[in-house]
């Protein structure tokens, strides 16, 4: 007699193996779409310091002045300036650069992540994957809020 099919065990054994291979993959694929965004995240913060201390060479030729740059939800804060900065990133940030090209104090979140920093930092190179903060792992008095921490600086 001729077999034209599969068995109900062999059926069980090609489901049982796809059913394995598939758990093994799930947590790979989910670590590897979160260590990405967190590299994104990293790279655009990175981007951030470098604009800003590249652009306040060019605001603040000849004065000796702090330059203080904030977006806040897409917009440009008040008594603050933008960055030119291309790409679609929906990060709020601010930074502070003082006339000698160090950054003061530097905030950054896009809801997910997060960086601060509050000592005088001269090289982008500071800026490291470990500094990054998952939002979600943060309690919420060391969530930023951007907002206050620019209300402290224009008082």
């Amino acid at each position: 007699m001729k077999k034209n099919g599969m068995t109900l065990i062999e059926l069980l054994v090609v489901v049982a193996i796809i059913s394995m291979l598939v758990l093994i993959a799930i947590p790979n694929a989910v670590t590897a779409y979160r260590n990405s965004k967190k590299k994104n995240f990293l790279t655009d913060v990175q981007t951030i310091f470098k604009t800003a201390v590249s652009q306040s060479k060019v605001d603040n030729y000849g004065k000796r002045d702090d330059t203080m740059y904030a977006r806040v939800n897409g917009e440009t804060p008040r008594h603050f300036q933008s960055l030119e900065l291309t790409g679609s990133t929906k990060m709020n940030y601010f930074i502070i650069v003082s006339y000698t090209g160090e950054v003061i104090e530097y905030a950054a979140t896009d809801g997910e992540y997060q960086y601060y920093y509050a000592n005088t930092m001269s090289d982008v190179s500071e800026i490291t994957d470990e500094s990054i903060q998952v939002v979600a792992d943060t309690d919420d008095s060391e969530k930023l809020d951007i907002d206050s921490i620019m209300r402290k600086h224009t008082k």
